[in-house]
């Protein structure tokens, strides 16, 4: 395997991205037989240098305890560090953490705070190219659907939802937001969803962008039934919970 024998070698010379990718092998089992200690200790390493990526991993694997016992107070470390340097997840982690007072004393005031830093961020990501994953918009509906740090937008909820199931290859599963989102908000929705993602089709991997209203229902069938994983991405992204009834 090359590509283990690779990262074998550079992460004892303290390469913190080869360190982050044989941490990785360690916890998927590609490769090599699946040991979440070792994983721990790759990331650890490579999280000490600063990067991010292993940050927030490190800070998942702490809450729930996978390869090291858990420990939510150090979860939060890990997320605060990777929030500092301008990570959006990092950002709406830690957020969510002082909303719910998990590992830090609880918060609101500082919670919000994270909450809007990250939807900056995440706008921003979304606009050099770095939430095609769907992960950034995904996030950013679950933000003004709850209104976390900001009023409620149902119709912004709905749009980035919208985009984050175009903009993602994976499959989603219908959700509460649907039935919650009132027939016009939707439509006000779908239009601004249209409208980012013509504008944003070059930049992105999108396929089916719809044109007009007429279509619209049609080429936006599967981002309409699948919004469940959107809302499953808030406070469930790390305490492994259901947040919507």
């Amino acid at each position: 395997n090359k590509a283990l024998e690779w990262f074998s070698k550079a992460p004892e010379q303290g390469n913190q991205y080869a360190q982050s990718g044989l941490a990785h092998l360690y916890e998927t089992g590609r490769g090599v037989k699946k040991d979440l200690k070792q994983a721990v200790e790759w990331y650890t390493k490579a999280a000490e240098q600063g990067l991010v990526y292993s940050q927030l991993r490190l800070g998942s694997m702490c809450s729930l305890g996978q390869g090291l016992e858990k420990d939510e107070s150090k979860a939060a470390e890990w997320f605060l560090k990777a929030a500092n340097q301008n990570s959006g997840v990092g950002q709406y982690t830690v957020g969510i953490i002082y909303l719910e007072g998990k590992g830090v004393e609880r918060d609101r005031k500082k919670g919000e705070n994270w909450l809007r830093q990250a939807r900056v961020t995440f706008l921003k990501d979304m606009e050099n190219k770095k939430g095609e994953d769907a992960g950034a918009a995904g996030k950013l509906s679950h933000i003004y659907y709850r209104g976390l740090g900001i009023k409620k937008d149902s119709v912004e909820a709905y749009k980035w939802a919208l985009i984050a199931c175009q903009v993602s290859s994976s499959a989603f599963t219908p959700a509460n937001i649907q039935r919650r989102t009132s027939t016009a908000d939707r439509v006000r929705g779908r239009k601004k969803a249209q409208l980012w993602l013509a504008q944003h089709e070059k930049n992105l991997e999108v396929s089916n962008v719809p044109s007009n209203q007429n279509n619209a229902r049609s080429t936006n069938g599967k981002a309409e039934v699948g919004l469940g994983t959107l809302l499953e991405l808030g406070l469930s992204i790390w305490l492994g919970k259901e947040i919507i009834d």
